[in-house]
C-alpha cells in the first residue's frame, strides 16, 4: 500500500485485512390463506474475532398480504441495554428492528462466534383466496449504507448486505 499526502511525498505500509465472516438469514415458513406464520431472524457470527455490538434492520412486506402480529427479542439479547421494534416507521408493511448491547457499565459484552436468534415476528395471512400457493416475500432494502447494518462494539460496520453480497 502506497499513501501520498497533498504535498506528493510517499510512504509504503503493509495493510492487513481481517475477514469476518458474518451472515443474517431471515427464515421461511409456509401457511394457508387467513393462517399465521412465524419468521426467525438469525445472526451467525464464523470468525473469532467479530464482535456484533449492535444492528439496524429494516424490512419491508406487502400489506395487503400479511400483517403483523408480534416481534419478539430473544433471550440472545436479553442483557443488551436497548431493543426496539418500530412498527410501520415508512408506512404499513415496514418494520425497524434495532439493537444496542450495554457498553456503558460493560456489563454486557457483544455477541461472539456463534448462531444468534435476534427476533421473532409473527404475521397473519390474508383470507383472500386469490393469494393461495403465492410466495410473499419479506425484503431488506440495501439502498444505502444506513439501513440493514451489523456494527461492531465501536460502531463500525461488519454487516451490510451491499458489502457482503457474494
Amino acid at each position: 500500500f502506497i499513501a501520498t499526502d497533498a504535498y506528493l511525498a510517499s510512504d509504503t505500509n503493509v495493510v492487513t485485512f481481517r475477514v469476518k465472516p458474518i451472515t443474517l438469514s431471515v427464515s421461511n415458513d409456509s401457511t394457508l390463506a387467513g393462517y399465521d406464520a412465524n419468521i426467525d431472524i438469525r445472526l451467525i457470527i464464523d470468525g473469532n474475532n467479530s464482535n456484533v455490538g449492535a444492528f439496524d434492520l429494516l424490512l419491508l412486506w406487502d400489506a395487503d398480504i400479511i400483517s403483523l402480529d408480534s416481534v419478539t427479542f430473544s433471550e440472545d439479547l436479553s442483557d443488551w441495554e436497548y431493543l426496539n421494534a418500530i412498527i410501520d416507521p415508512f408506512g404499513p408493511g415496514t418494520l425497524k428492528l434495532l439493537g444496542l448491547a450495554n457498553f456503558y457499565s460493560g456489563d454486557v459484552p457483544p455477541l461472539k462466534f456463534g448462531d444468534y436468534l435476534l427476533a421473532s415476528i409473527h404475521f397473519y395471512t390474508s383470507y383472500n383466496p386469490d393469494y393461495e400457493n403465492l410466495v410473499i416475500p419479506l425484503n431488506m432494502p440495501v439502498g444505502d449504507l444506513f439501513r440493514n447494518i451489523v456494527t461492531d462494539s465501536s460502531g463500525y460496520v461488519i454487516y451490510h448486505p451491499l458489502i457482503n453480497s457474494v
